[in-house]
């Protein structure tokens, strides 16, 4: 399965069908359908394959040929989320100098050099046991 993107309601309608995407927004019923009102203030329709309640979500999926999110898990908030903010995150994740960041391999690689660094804070000593830099790499594929 592809990772899913997180997106606001203008980038979800950018999308090609059948990817996959992650949307947080106020959730409700319009009529007989389902709605997401995304960070930025657009509407995105829900095609859910799971029970929804009004509300603050995050519903992933994949975009369907309708253009609606074939919603296949949600994750409900309580409290607050400041949306512009939310908003302004997912617009600063497109910009090109920053995409290559977010990408699978080099996210990746992050992990791998996080790993390091947490061994090196708890002053692990390495031994065969444990695991080595190189081998944090080729856990996450690099």
């Amino acid at each position: 399965m592809a990772l899913s993107e997180r997106v606001n309601g203008k980038l979800f309608g950018e999308l090609a069908p059948g990817s996959a995407a992650r949307v947080l927004g106020q959730c409700s019923k319009a009529g007989d359908s389902w709605v997401v009102t995304a960070s930025d203030g657009a509407t995105v329709q829900v095609s859910p394959s799971m029970e929804l309640v009004d509300g603050l979500v995050e519903l992933c999926g994949t975009k369907g040929q309708d253009g609606a999110l074939c919603a296949t898990s949600v994750c409900r908030f309580s409290g607050d989320v400041d949306m512009e903010v939310w908003d302004k995150a997912i617009n600063l994740a497109q910009t090109p100098q920053l995409v290559t960041f977010s990408s699978p391999p080099e996210a990746k690689f992050c992990l791998a050099n996080l790993g390091e660094a947490v061994l090196r804070s708890l002053h692990v000593e390495q031994t065969d046991s444990q695991c080595t830099h190189g081998e944090l790499r080729r856990m996450f594929g690099e």
